[in-house]
């Protein structure tokens, strides 16, 4: 008897699952109807009393999906974390009857909703200093790593006068780059600052030099406000802040007064001490709640949510080495960042946790043993930052995958062919 070539049917979006019924040749009307239901989706819900807990539960069945509480929690006991799982089609039940059936946990429905809107967003719209527009989603962006400092832990020296460093910017340029991030104070583990004056040395002869000889937009790797408004007048179009407006309090009022869009970044503690024993619960977790709060605080100050860019800081303030590799779980969890709404850059390039996961097997160069053989792998416990590319491209693909919207790298043309690449997956245009 013939076989119906039953098979798993990979399904990235509502658009694609459309596609699938378009071709099928299913009614334009149901399509709509159905479409929802292509998609699974799983929320997870802190601290609710043990009633709403229940009822959540009990509503999540009767839509068809499912929602685990703790034990005590059946019984009245305390209150419980959720974990709710549906295709989008439930949740939205499930959102639709808390609030007119239970009054109180209207706030429930629409934190569930939001999660639900934010989850299949892809494509933002910013607008820049001079009304320039800068659009993320359609294509992944390369940012190119200008580090116009003695002591990156990268590149340190290599384009340390201005001369070398816009010629650097234009190789990067040339090779693809979209953007050119350009920094005057390391940031790397255990990195003191420099002043002002330095910094503003360093930066803004570059900046002037680039705005000037070419359309490139440039971004200003900076925790200070002095040096982030000297660089916009010199051209400059967006702010880069590793801090997340803490460490200057006057950073909040020079980004809301320009156009400029804002890279908060997550880190715990400073680039001086913040690779000193940090620590997690749930990194994940913490870095969402961590960017909740500074996106209310830039609100706050006048930044409007539209013009934030978020980077959970990869290398900085976590833990790498000795079988604990939270950059890892933050790959692997990005899409979770999704529940913010707002678009993710990614900045794996070179970092130290590449040079510990990839460093087991540093290379297949042969080596002799006792017996005269050959063909053992070289082991080395740790990669150096020259060697890190392969694995940088690799961090940067899932997080593109998983709803990363800009690259920041320090290799523009084999992070841009690589980008081309993922682009012409994710679109499904080629």
């Amino acid at each position: 008897m013939k076989g119906h070539n039953a098979r798993i049917r990979t399904i990235s979006s509502r658009a694609e699952a459309e596609a699938v019924m378009r071709e099928i040749g299913a009614e334009e009307g149901g399509i709509g109807v159905m479409a929802p239901k292509s998609q699974h989706l799983c929320v997870m819900l802190d601290s609710l009393e043990p009633q709403d807990a229940n009822i959540l539960k009990q509503e999540a069945l009767s839509a068809g999906a499912d929602c685990a509480v703790a034990a005590g929690a059946v019984r009245g006991e305390g209150r419980t974390d959720a974990f709710l799982m549906g295709t989008f089609s439930q949740l939205k039940t499930i959102k639709n009857k808390l609030a007119p059936h239970y009054p109180r946990l209207k706030r429930l429905g629409e934190e569930i909703a939001a999660v639900i809107e934010n989850s299949q967003r892809s494509r933002f719209e910013m607008t820049l200093p001079g009304k320039r527009a800068l659009v993320l989603g359609e294509r992944t962006l390369v940012m190119g790593i200008l580090n116009v400092t003695p002591d990156s832990f990268s590149d340190g020296g290599a384009h340390y006068s201005t001369d070398a460093a816009v010629d650097y910017a234009r190789c990067m340029i040339a090779a693809g780059a979209d953007i050119i991030d350009i920094g005057g104070e390391s940031t790397r583990p255990g990195s003191e600052g420099v002043t002002l004056d330095e910094e503003l040395r360093r930066t803004i002869p570059v900046i002037e030099r680039l705005a000037q000889e070419s359309g490139i937009l440039i971004s200003i790797d900076t925790r200070k406000a002095e040096v982030a408004r000297r660089a916009l007048k010199a051209g400059a179009s967006i702010i880069n802040d590793v801090s997340a407006l803490y460490a200057d309090p006057a950073m909040a009022k020079v980004v809301a007064e320009s156009e400029a869009p804002v890279i908060l970044m997550h880190m715990k503690g400073t680039p001086k001490d913040m690779q000193k024993e940090p620590s997690y619960k749930d990194a994940m977790a913490e870095i969402i709640g961590f960017f909740r709060e500074r996106i209310s605080y830039a609100e706050s100050c006048g930044i409007p949510r539209e013009r934030i860019i978020l980077d959970p800081g990869l290398g900085f303030g976590k833990r790498t080495g000795g079988g604990v590799e939270d950059n890892c779980g933050i790959l692997r969890r990005w899409r979770e960042l999704l529940t913010l709404g707002l678009p993710t850059l990614v900045g794996a390039s070179r970092k130290t946790f590449i040079g510990n996961v990839c460093g087991g097997i540093a290379g297949v160069a042969k080596a002799t043993d006792a017996s005269g053989g050959t063909g053992r792998q070289c082991r080395s416990a740790q990669l150096p930052p020259s060697e890190r590319l392969e694995g940088g491209l690799a961090a940067a693909a899932v997080a593109v995958m998983n709803g990363a919207c800009i690259i920041r790298a320090h290799d523009v043309l084999e992070t841009r062919r690589c980008a081309d690449l993922l682009d012409a997956v994710i679109g499904g245009q080629i």
